[in-house]
């Protein structure tokens, strides 16, 4: 994708570009840098033993869109906590 900037957004761009591309794609920073250093996978919705939320990648793929990773974080576990909840099930 190319996109054409002003002398100002460049600027913009210039001064900090994970800032200006969340802006650009409609997340927070931590948002936008999450989303890519999962390359997209949604985050496991379950909690460690200690009480904090997964920072797992839960399963279901990879790659995508903002809005559909959005729709799906914390919605599926990742491959620890799928298999805990299983063993819990039986």
């Amino acid at each position: 994708m190319t996109i054409e900037l002003d002398e100002d957004q460049a600027a913009e761009y210039n001064a900090d570009p994970d800032a200006y591309a969340a802006r650009f794609v409609v997340l927070a920073k931590f948002e936008y840098l999450l989303w890519v250093d999962l390359n997209g996978a949604p985050l496991c919705g379950a909690r460690t033993t200690g009480g904090e939320l997964c920072r797992n990648a839960g399963a279901g793929g990879t790659q995508f869109s903002v809005s559909e990773w959005k729709a799906r974080r914390r919605k599926a576990f990742c491959a620890t906590h799928a298999q805990m909840m299983r063993s819990h099930e039986r």
